[in-house]
């Protein structure tokens, strides 16, 4: 197609609101597009694709094991003090609702990563914005207004906030080790 075509189609794409997306390649660049191997182009996919498992994966231990640790300290006290662990049914719940609650961080923080990372060196501050934002959302849809909650039920919600982010950050610290390293054993 000799180039006045081309550039009269770019710009009629362009205006109906289409964007061309594909480059034309010439000379040596069409060469080296033509022999690569089928895989190569899926490297990239494939790693982040894992680096996502791995990083969710690390979210799930991490945000079910919190709540498991902060439960057996809780019945370990009961044992203690009144001699009663509880009841045998909270050794299954506690553990199942700590997974699903691990499930439901690491699916939830799959978009917000990639949101993140679009924006480079700042995707650091994110963790930060998550923990503002889950705070945020427990002071206006958990508390109530007047006096009837006190400064530890605010304190909750900042904990809260703070272990979202940090699990968040923990989400981050993965995938981008996670990335790093399967580019390096894929390369």
């Amino acid at each position: 197609m000799p180039r006045c075509e081309r550039r009269r189609l770019t710009a009629i794409l362009t205006a109906i609101g289409i964007q061309p997306k594909r480059r034309i390649l010439r000379g040596e660049q069409a060469d080296r597009h033509q022999h690569l191997a089928a895989g190569e182009a899926l490297k990239p996919t494939l790693v982040n694709v894992a680096g996502h498992a791995f990083a969710g994966g690390a979210t799930i231990v991490l945000v079910a094991a919190v709540p498991i640790v902060l439960y057996g300290a809780l019945v370990l006290v009961g044992i203690i003090m009144q001699g009663d662990p509880g009841s045998p049914l909270n050794f299954i719940l506690v553990p199942i609702g700590s997974l699903l609650l691990g499930l439901a961080c690491a699916a939830a923080f799959v978009p917000i990563s990639l949101i993140a990372l679009q924006f480079g060196r700042a995707a650091i501050l994110a963790p930060v914005a998550v923990a503002v934002l889950i705070f945020v959302a427990w002071e206006l849809f958990v508390t109530r207004p007047g006096s009837l909650d006190t400064l530890v039920f605010h304190s909750i919600g900042a904990g809260l906030g703070l272990f979202v982010g940090l699990a968040f950050l923990v989400y981050l610290a993965v995938l981008l080790v996670s990335r790093k390293f399967l580019g390096v054993l894929t390369a």
